[in-house]
């Protein structure tokens, strides 16, 4: 979900993209979800603005085809923490997503205490890890984050390239 007419603009699609350059939102959907039987979605947030994962919330609140979002927080990062509290108040807000996206590297962060830490507390809220863009080594890495955090539910996004 983006709205290419925020006065900010968007991080993704590309204005150069001339098919995917248009708002995408509940509106434009449901028009399309709603004839195939579809009632609700979960929006995932691919934007790494901050900000962004309020106003999804914000329309969220007030879309009632929006039944959840999983934002996008760093775990790792020193303000991970304040973040996710931010956030998982809200009933809508069920997990973040992590992985090959604008660089991340979660078997790179796996040696990085805080980085694991932040997932334990994650695991505690009882929300999710949503995997981005997975590839073998991102599943493999998975593989090790679920050793160290058992009681961390992951949702592998869409399928492995």
């Amino acid at each position: 979900m983006f709205d290419t007419e925020r006065s900010q603009g968007v991080p993704w699609p590309s204005k150069k993209d001339s098919v995917l350059y248009q708002p995408a939102l509940p509106d434009r959907y449901r028009k399309i979800a709603v004839p195939l039987g579809i009632v609700g979605a979960i929006v995932v947030e691919a934007s790494p603005w901050l900000e962004d994962n309020q106003w999804v919330l914000d329309i969220a609140t007030k879309d009632k085809l929006i039944v959840g979002t999983v934002g996008n927080l760093e775990p790792g990062k020193p303000d991970f923490r304040q973040q996710l509290e931010r956030f998982q108040h809200n009933p809508l807000f069920r997990g973040i997503r992590n992985g090959n996206l604008r660089d991340r590297d979660p078997s790179s962060q796996l040696s990085n205490p805080r980085f694991v830490s932040d997932l334990r507390f994650l695991a505690q809220a009882g929300l999710v890890l949503d995997t981005a863009n997975p590839k073998p080594s991102l599943l493999a890495a998975i593989v090790r984050v679920t050793d160290q955090v058992p009681d961390l539910r992951v949702i592998i996004d869409m399928f492995p390239n």
